[in-house]
C-alpha cells in the first residue's frame, strides 16, 4: 500500500493530504449515510429541507 502524503503550507502546519485510492475506498465506504437512519420517515415522501426551513422560522425571533 502506498504511504499517505502530507503537504505542508508555509507556517508549517499540514494543509493537505494525499490519500492512495484504495485506503480512501475503505474510508468512503464507511461514510455516514443519514437515508439508512430516518426512522419512520423512511417510507413516507417528505422534504426534509422544507421541514427544517418551517422548524427554523419557528424559532427565529425578532427579539
Amino acid at each position: 500500500m502506498e504511504e499517505i502524503e502530507y503537504i505542508y503550507g508555509k507556517n508549517g502546519k499540514i494543509k493537505a493530504v494525499i490519500v492512495p485510492i484504495d485506503l480512501w475506498e475503505k474510508i468512503k465506504a464507511k461514510f455516514f449515510d443519514p437515508s439508512e437512519f430516518r426512522g419512520i420517515y423512511k417510507d413516507l415522501k417528505v422534504d426534509f429541507e422544507r421541514e427544517l426551513r418551517e422548524l427554523r422560522e419557528e424559532w427565529e425571533r425578532d427579539i
